[in-house]
This record gives structure tokens, C-alpha cells and sequence, in this order.
């Protein structure tokens, strides 16, 4: 289940990367810096819907664990329901806030033009990236990895292709990048989307209806704590962008480079983290507990394994990797890849830490408990912003490279002694 979302996650950020690259190199360092300079506020507030439907993951896979065919149905349906609303508010909100946000952080007047472009152009989007999140979380509580994993392969393609068209040929800079993102994500979409249409177990009986207010706040309820989390997580992120945009744009495009390898790095965990939790929810619904225990201790065994695999390539050939982005022959690429390799490695060397807070994450939200991923991302926000506004005056800029593990380190202990005291109240034989 989880290797087939692994490469289709690798995919995507492939094509993160690829677009950076694109920018970077065709473009140059300020417009880098500028795209960097937006990832804070525009992976959090994504992942206001696609909190909904990991809710609708959550309670689809627990139904079709207990073949309760009409509640899956109902639960998919309103999924969507939930989703599309809340998707379609927040364009209009986010188009509105764009400049604010970008002043919150002191966004330098080099980058604010490219930056609320690429923002707005985003923001334009977040409807796309909610219908894909809901399809592709439907898909996965079912068992379907591949119909996810084949929509990201043809989106990757498709984002390269239109990248090198709108940046390296009609020369639209940062706007061409974010345009071909935004048509990416719109063709896994329709793929996945395509997909469910023929799924025979999920059209409604006749006697069925498929609305349900009384569900649709159940999902908001379950949702929304996973929202908040990621929100919260976002929040401590902007505090940390406000430090970064403090010194010098080198050093911003440095950062800004890495955090979008950080992604591809990031990618197995949470692939992984999602499998897990599909198999976790179904298996709760079915009440077959010994799986859940056996699944438990070799999802753990995997994500250490894959975490050690991955910072083990990533510590040698950071320099090559980081060289993607920008022209190190330059005063100013040299200077970016210094920051870039410093920070890279410290990211790698934590990896275990990220890998086990996304099974841990996981596990507690398949058993049904959404409030303890919120106080997890309340640890991560306090972790993170202590780290930055107390130790760079008494150490100096490296601290700030260290924010992000420390985050994990906090939110994965919790996280830990969370989900094993809920495994060890579960019943010790199947019903």
C-alpha cells in the first residue's frame, strides 16, 4: 500500500523541485528567494481542507472495515461536500490576506512583487488541490494506491513540460512556474476523479441519500483538529520565514532551496504515514487488534530503515543536489549553496525523528482521536518558535537550521507516548 504512494509523492516533489530548479537557474536567486520566500503560506492553509478529508479517510476506512457499504458511501459524498465548501471559502479569503501575509514577515521589496504573484496564483488553485486530496484520500481507504501514484507521474510530466515552456521560452518568471503547478495538480485530479466514476461500490442505491449535515459536522469536528494542527505548525513556520527574511537574500535563497528538498525527503514518511493509517483504520473498524499491533511494530522497523537509507544518500550528495538550484561558478550561488549544504545536512541527520512522528501521527487519527495531533502541532509551534527567537542572538544563524528538528523531536515524543498508551487500552484478542 505504501509504495505506490511513496513514488507518487517522490513524483510530486520531483516536480517541486524541478520548478525551483527551473527559477533558480533560468530566472535567477531573487526569484528564487521569492518563491521560498511564499512556502509558509501556502502549504498550511491547504492543509485546511485537507484535514476534512483525511477526517474522511479516517472514518471511510473504518466503514469499509466494517462493510457498512451505505456509510462509506454517505462518508465519500460528504467528504466532498465538506471539502468543496471549504476550499472555495478560502480562495476568496487568501486572495484578500496575499499582501498582508507577505508584509507579516517583512517580505524585502526585491522579492514582494514575485512573491504575491506566485501566492495569488497558488491561492487560485487551493479548490484543485482540495478535490485531488479527496479523491486521492477515497482511493486509499478503499486499497487503490496506484490510481494516486499513475495521476502524480502524468502531473510531474506535465508540470516539467509546461515549466520549461512558460519560464525558459515565454520568459513569464515566477507566474509561468507557479501557472504549470497549478495545471499539474489539475490533471492528477481529473485522473483520480475520473477513477472514482467508475467505482460500481460507490453510486447510491435508491433508497440511499446521500447528504447528511448530522455527518458533515462529524467530519468538520474530526477534521478540523488535523486542520488547526497544520495551521498551527504553518504559524510557528512564518515566525521562523520573519527570522530568515532578517538576513541577507543568499541566505534566503539558501533556505528556501533546501526546504523544497526537504519535501522529497519528507515524502516516504508520509506516504507511509498514510498507508499505516489506512490499514490501521481498517482493521480498527473489523476489531482485528492483534493486526493492528503486528502492523504497528513493522511500520516503525520500515520508517527507521527508509530514514536511515534516505539521510545516508542525502549527506553525500547534497552538494550536487543543491547545485540543481543555482549556479555555484556565481559570488551569489556559491554563497547560497554554502547556507543550503549546512542546512541540508542537519535536516538529514533527523530524519528518524520526522519518519516516526508521521507513523505515530498516523496511527493516533486511524484510532479515531483527532485532539492529539492538534497538541502535537501546538509542540511543534512552541519548539520551533523558542528555537528561533531565543538561541540565534546567544549562537548565531546556525540555530535557526536546527528549528525544524527540534520541532520534531518534540511532536514525535508526544506523539509516541500517545499512540502507545491507546494501543495498550485496545482489547488483546480480535472480536
Amino acid at each position: 500500500m505504501a509504495i505506490p504512494l511513496m513514488l507518487g509523492s517522490m513524483c510530486q516533489n520531483l516536480y517541486v523541485i524541478a520548478d525551483t530548479a527551473i527559477v533558480g537557474r533560468f530566472v535567477g536567486v531573487n526569484a528564487l528567494a521569492a518563491v521560498g520566500n511564499t512556502g509558509w503560506f501556502t502549504w498550511p492553509v491547504v492543509c485546511i481542507p485537507y484535514g476534512l478529508t483525511q477526517a474522511g479517510a479516517i472514518l471511510g476506512a473504518q466503514r469499509f472495515g466494517q462493510r457498512d457499504m451505505p456509510g462509506l458511501r454517505q462518508t465519500v459524498y460528504n467528504t466532498l461536500l465538506v471539502t468543496i465548501l471549504c476550499s472555495a471559502i478560502l480562495t476568496v479569503l487568501l486572495q484578500i490576506a496575499a499582501p498582508g501575509f507577505l508584509h507579516l514577515v517583512n517580505t524585502s521589496e526585491l522579492l514582494f512583487a514575485d512573491s504575491l504573484l506566485y501566492l495569488r496564483i497558488n491561492y487560485a488553485g487551493i479548490l484543485i488541490v482540495g478535490l485531488y486530496n479527496a479523491f486521492n484520500a477515497i482511493l486509499r481507504c478503499l486499497g487503490n494506491t496506484r490510481t494516486p501514484f499513475v495521476a502524480m507521474i502524468i502531473a510531474s510530466v506535465t508540470n516539467i513540460v509546461l515549466d520549461l515552456i512558460f519560464v525558459c521560452v515565454f520568459h513569464w518568471g515566477v507566474a509561468g512556474a507557479a501557472i504549470a503547478t497549478v495545471i499539474g495538480q489539475a490533471v492528477s485530479a481529473l485522473i483520480c476523479g475520473a477513477t472514482l466514476l467508475r467505482i460500481s461500490l460507490l453510486k447510491l442505491e435508491k433508497h440511499e441519500h446521500w447528504h447528511s449535515w448530522k455527518l458533515c459536522g462529524r467530519l468538520c469536528r474530526m477534521g478540523l483538529p488535523l486542520s488547526m494542527s497544520d495551521l498551527i505548525i504553518g504559524v510557528g513556520g512564518i515566525v521562523l520565514q520573519n527570522q530568515v527574511n532578517s538576513y541577507s537574500v543568499s541566505f534566503v535563497a539558501g533556505y528556501s532551496a533546501t526546504n523544497r528538498l526537504y519535501g522529497l525527503l519528507e515524502t516516504s514518511g508520509i506516504a507511509l504515514g498514510s498507508a499505516f493509517s489506512t490499514f490501521i483504520g481498517q482493521n480498527y473498524g473489523a476489531e482485528k487488534y492483534g493486526r493492528i499491533r503486528t502492523c504497528t511494530k513493522r511500520a516503525i522497523v520500515v520508517a527507521l530503515c527508509i530514514a536511515v537509507v534516505i539521510l545516508t544518500f542525502t549527506s553525500l550528495l547534497r552538494v550536487p543536489l543543491l547545485s540543481l538550484f543555482v549556479d555555484a561558478s556565481t559570488a551569489d550561488g556559491s554563497e547560497v549553496l554554502a547556507y543550503g549544504t549546512q542546512y541540508l545536512l542537519i535536516m538529514a541527520l533527523f530524519l528518524p525523528a520526522l519518519y516516526l512522528l508521521h507513523i505515530f501521527r498516523s496511527g493516533v487519527q486511524a484510532l479515531g482521536n483527532t485532539t492529539v495531533p492538534l497538541l502535537s502541532g501546538i509542540m511543534e509551534f512552541c519548539m520551533r518558535v523558542g528555537t528561533v527567537l531565543i538561541f540565534p542572538a546567544l549562537l548565531g544563524y546556525q540555530v535557526i537550521f536546527y528549528a525544524e528538528v527540534v520541532a520534531w523531536i518534540g511532536a514525535a515524543t508526544l506523539l509516541c507516548v500517545c499512540y502507545l498508551t491507546r494501543l495498550r487500552k485496545l482489547p488483546r484478542e480480535d472480536v
